[in-house]
């Protein structure tokens, strides 16, 4: 049960110079994705109420919108700064990014490489339950900016590795840009998790948030004989023919995936006779939404099954 905060509203408002970096001292990924990380781990104990929540995911967009534009010093001000009003405890902090670096630093040696002939392999993490197969398969493909390690330690601390254990489900999460447009290598990585534990065929599912959205839908599309269902988080999805249930997911305060437009794309698909629920995520935006909706939206992919008349 995560605990109620009030949060300091000014504070949210003005947040990306809270945090002062000295002239050419460049931020480097890995610095931004802890802190990241450590405000990720905050939040998974702490519930944002509804009336703060938008002003809360504002400030944090604006520095999503910041590092598209190469600030990363400014982008790890506003992370920075959103914890501190999250999280005035200066213990509290450093425990969420000692937990955080610990994460980081196991991350390496769980990453796996899908051999590709003529190209360079494809990074991915795997999650596997404790119970033995055949178990659901989740293939998740990250947004813009992050990489195979998005969704196994960021997007809710983690939250997919937690459900994939306690629900008795394997994740897959591959770099989005090798895969993306490559429906061969979703095959392939469905049979690289199959290698390690019987997979239910019928169970097989993509989601995809942001950038990684438009890869789901685009090779759901291509290969929709594989698929049980997709979900797309604050992601383009649902338009063109064919593929097989599409759940479209829009964060109401979102800058990048805005919400009038996804619901737009996801209403004429169904009215074409795609099967596509749309649901609206109040109060978040672009990327926290992810680790927010995430157990409502593997919920929804596990309750469907491939017809084995299209396999």
């Amino acid at each position: 049960m995560r605990r109620p905060v009030r949060l300091a509203l000014a504070a949210l408002l003005v947040a990306s110079p809270l945090v002062a970096q000295a002239p050419g001292q460049a931020t480097s990924r890995d610095a931004l994705a802890l802190s990241y990380l450590q405000l990720d781990y905050l939040l998974r104990d702490r519930q944002i109420p509804l009336a703060e929540r938008a002003a809360f995911n504002r400030a944090f967009d604006a520095g999503t919108l910041a590092f598209f534009a190469g600030q990363f010093d400014r982008t790890r001000a506003v992370v920075d700064s959103l914890a501190t009003v999250l999280e005035p405890s200066v213990a509290a902090r450093a425990t969420a990014l000692a937990e955080s670096a610990a994460r980081m630093e196991s991350l390496p040696a769980e990453r796996l490489l899908l051999p590709v002939e003529g190209g360079d392999p494809v990074p991915y993490h795997l999650t596997l339950p404790e119970r033995t197969g055949p178990v659901p398969l989740i293939v998740a493909l990250h947004g813009a900016g992050g990489d195979e390690r998005m969704f196994m330690a960021g997007y809710g601390a983690g939250v997919i590795t937690r459900l994939a254990r306690e629900q008795g489900f394997a994740v897959v999460s591959p770099l989005t840009t090798a895969i993306a447009g490559r429906p061969e290598r979703l095959e392939a990585l469905i049979e690289a998790a199959a290698a390690r534990i019987p997979i239910d065929r019928s169970r097989i599912y993509l989601v995809g948030h942001s950038m990684g959205a438009g890869a789901a839908w685009g090779l759901a599309r291509q290969r929709p004989d594989l698929l049980a269902a997709v979900a797309c988080i604050a992601g383009p999805c649902g338009a063109g023919a064919g593929g097989p249930p599409l759940l479209v997911v829009a964060a109401e305060v979102d800058p990048l995936g805005a919400p009038a437009r996804l619901e737009a794309t996801a209403t004429a698909a169904r009215e074409a006779g795609q099967r596509v629920e749309y649901r609206l995520a109040e109060g978040w935006g672009h990327t926290l939404v992810v680790g927010e909706v995430l157990p409502t939206v593997i919920a929804w992919l596990l309750a469907h099954r491939l017809d084995a008349s299209t396999r």
